[in-house]
Order: C-alpha cells, then sequence, then structure tokens
C-alpha cells in the first residue's frame, strides 16, 4: 500500500546479465505502456506517473528480452493506493 499517488514505480534489473534499453517495456494499469527510463549503471527501470493514480491495486507489468537465449522475461506485481488518498472530499464534508 502506498499513500502517495504518483508514486516512483521502478524494478531492479540487477540479475540479468546483459540487457539492451530498446528492448524493454512497462505497463501501468490506466496507462498502458509507459515511457519508463533505464539507468543502466544501476539497471534500474523507472517511471513516475504524470497525473495521480486513482484505480487500486495498480497492476504494472515489465518486460525485457534476454539476448542470451531470445526470449522475452516478464515480471508483474500490484500494489494498492491507501483509500483515503484516492478520493478527492471537499474538506468541509463531515463524515
Amino acid at each position: 500500500m502506498v499513500k502517495n499517488q504518483t508514486p516512483d514505480i521502478s524494478i531492479s534489473l540487477t540479475g540479468e546479465p546483459s540487457l539492451d534499453p530498446r528492448q524493454m517495456e512497462m505497463r501501468v494499469s490506466g496507462f498502458g505502456l509507459v515511457n519508463a527510463r533505464y539507468d543502466a549503471k544501476e539497471k534500474i527501470l523507472k517511471w513516475t506517473p504524470s497525473r495521480p493514480l486513482r484505480l487500486s491495486p495498480v497492476t504494472v507489468q515489465v518486460r525485457w528480452k534476454n539476448p542470451a537465449v531470445n526470449m522475452w522475461q516478464t515480471a508483474t506485481w500490484q500494489f494498492g493506493i491507501e483509500e483515503q488518498e484516492m478520493h478527492f472530499t471537499p474538506r468541509n464534508i463531515v463524515k
């Protein structure tokens, strides 16, 4: 669970011996294919939403091609957004 509606979404690919940044992609529910940036030194693929995430849970799927075996690898995970952060209730409303 996260409180921030625009969290950094990232994956460490340090276990992969050789990677081609042109053969990586990240998809985020509600956004589709996103423009994630790859840091070759740290081997981290990262993206920060440009607008608030509003649906919970958020599903992230990352694909990268393993050149050693010429096959795509996939990692998928989900995270939630705390309920009070998802709704935009005016402050003067009594619950």
